[in-house]
């Protein structure tokens, strides 16, 4: 989304969900569902603003994983998120670089027990 008024729009209604999905199981599979189709695109497309608040989406909704995977697929989606992370630092637009680094953060003071030993170096550097 663009539009900042209407992403506002769209988190408070998807924050319930974001908020829930700790207790009910099958919110985690519906999230998946609805972000993966779009949050990648968005955070690859040409318009920084977009990217901007496909990161925003993101922070709400990371680690995005079905409870239902095995291990290993969850250990794999991590792994493609975490790098996705790393990626976006190198953004060429400061707007994206800047929403980055508080998603950075935000994951790292909530996930750091997850977070690899290398990828943390990475991140912090």
């Amino acid at each position: 989304l663009k539009d900042e008024d209407l992403l506002k729009s769209v988190q408070r209604y998807l924050s319930f969900f974001h908020t829930i999905r700790l207790s009910i199981t099958q919110v985690d599979e519906m999230l998946v569902r609805v972000y993966d189709p779009i949050l990648w695109r968005s955070l690859n497309v040409a318009n920084a603003y977009i990217r901007r608040n496909a990161i925003k989406q993101f922070a709400g909704v990371f680690p995005l994983v079905d409870n239902h995977w095995s291990k290993s697929q969850i250990d794999q989606e991590l792994k493609k998120e975490l790098e996705l992370l790393i990626e976006i630092h190198d953004d060429k637009h400061p707007i994206v670089r800047k929403e980055a680094l508080l998603l950075t953060s935000k994951i790292i003071t909530l996930f750091y027990d997850i977070i690899p030993t290398r990828i943390l170096r990475i991140l912090i550097s």
